[in-house]
């Protein structure tokens, strides 16, 4: 087949594809669906909504907060009097 063929054939069969895709093209209903949902009249009551909220709240560790643990004061097993023993055992009298 010559080119010149394979373009004519091309111009022919194009305007039967456009057509065919604009009437199988699907419609957008967005603005529809949108109408729809803020023109519903039911709404949850509140103590739902919360006890929803409140079991999926921190299911994720993106969402657990973080929990300070409580520091614990530091003990020491040595009195002052024996520190003072042992620096004088090891460094000299001073």
């Amino acid at each position: 087949m010559s080119a010149a063929l394979l373009r004519k054939g091309l111009d022919l069969l194009s305007a039967d594809v456009r057509d065919e895709y604009r009437r199988k093209k699907a419609a957008d209903h967005t603005e529809e669906n949108l109408q729809y949902m803020l023109g519903s009249k039911f709404l949850t009551e509140d103590s739902v909504t919360q006890k929803v909220l409140a079991h999926s709240q921190g299911r994720k560790a993106k969402d657990r907060q973080e929990t300070e643990e409580a520091k614990k004061e530091e003990k020491s097993v040595f009195t002052e009097s024996e520190f003072r023993k042992f620096e004088r055992e090891y460094f000299g009298a001073s």
